[in-house]
């Protein structure tokens, strides 16, 4: 078919071709940082340092048992950090750590044995961030 175009219509076609497989590439490699969350030995509590670029978001999972009480805080020098917590799945928040709250300290008691995900963002640009996360 690129035969059939002449040369202006080839060259159009070539920069589609290069945006959308330079689109596809940033849209799958580029989706912030993916971890499990491990306490050192004898701890209930880490502090885990990070950065993520505008639009997208760091994610941390975390392991633990209903009636457990998890607390989360993140600090930015920017102060534009926030998180969100969700059970396993990422369909549903825990209460006020939602999509709206843009939280940056929740403490609660967890309702079931899950794997929470605790997803960081910045609200405005990139953001430089420090999360701690404690279970008791």
């Amino acid at each position: 078919m690129l035969s059939t175009l002449n040369p202006a219509g080839k060259t159009r076609r070539l920069m589609a071709i290069v945006f959308i497989c330079a689109f596809a590439f940033s849209t799958v490699y580029a989706q912030g940082v993916k971890k499990k969350v491990r306490f050192a030995p004898r701890t209930s509590s880490t502090t885990i340092r990070g950065a993520v670029i505008r639009g997208e978001r760091d994610r941390y999972y975390l392991a633990a048992k209903a009636g457990q009480t998890m607390s989360v805080k993140i600090t930015s020098t920017e102060k534009n950090a926030v998180f969100q917590i969700y059970f396993h799945g990422e369909e549903e928040s825990l209460p006020g750590a939602g999509d709206d709250d843009d939280a940056t300290t929740w403490s609660a008691q967890l309702p079931i044995d899950n794997e929470y995900v605790i997803v960081v963002g910045g609200t405005r640009g990139n953001a430089t961030y420090a999360l701690t996360i404690s279970i008791k």
